[in-house]
């Protein structure tokens, strides 16, 4: 009998030897797998961490001509990051040996939400800012035009011309509602956001001010 518990624990023992051997096998297989071999990842774990890691560091461009391009880059890098890491951990979550990648792919994900996540809402504040017509905003040139284009109208005032006076009206009523429609949806949008409040000030003021000149 002793003979027995002898050999079978060494062979219980050598399956677990085998086991966690395969397992380790498994996930370095997964870990570099490419697309072509079945992985969410395009190339190895380590390039996508590379090239997240690397924007991050880079940080948004000050060009605006690239920030789109950036942006669109950083995005598809950390969701193909967060699908690998849901799927990686629903394999070998439990795995002592599996905990390195999902340290470094937390870490990595961790950093983009600091340092770009929080820059993305000014970008896009900004963008909101800058659109045209042609970008889906309701003003025809950007929120900096239209607010020029009011102040411009009350220091200049009436015409005294009556020939003019009612193209001058219509022009003003018409940035005012513009104004006000384009505030409302960029408060809803954007209202809690730190980047966003001189924005609001200064669309509110220049409301204000329309809205004193009518009374007068």
């Amino acid at each position: 009998q002793d003979t027995i518990v002898q050999v079978e624990n060494a062979l219980n023992e050598y399956r677990t030897f085998m086991k966690e051997k395969m397992t380790k096998v498994n996930i370095d297989k997964h870990v570099n797998a490419k697309r072509a071999e079945g992985s969410i990842l395009e190339y190895s774990l380590k390039w996508h961490l590379e090239k997240l890691n690397n924007g991050i560091k880079a940080g948004i461009p000050k060009d605006s001509r690239f920030v789109d391009e950036y942006l669109n880059m950083m995005k598809t890098q950390s969701s193909l990051l967060i699908q690998w890491l849901e799927d990686f951990k629903a394999k070998y979550g439990d795995v002592d040996y599996a905990q390195q990648f999902i340290n470094q792919v937390e870490e990595a994900l961790a950093h983009y939400k600091k340092d770009i996540g929080s820059s993305l809402i000014n970008v896009e504040i900004d963008k909101f800012i800058d659109a045209r017509r042609a970008d889906g905003s309701i003003l025809e040139y950007g929120l900096k035009y239209e607010l020029e284009q009011m102040a411009n109208g009350l220091k200049s005032g009436v015409p005294s011309d009556d020939r003019f006076v009612d193209d001058y009206l219509k022009k003003m009523t018409g940035l005012n509602s513009r104004l006000a429609q384009w505030l409302e949806d960029f408060k809803a949008k954007y209202g809690g956001e730190s980047h966003a409040q001189d924005t609001i000030v200064n669309v509110e003021n220049a409301l204000a001010e329309y809205k004193t000149f009518t009374k007068e």
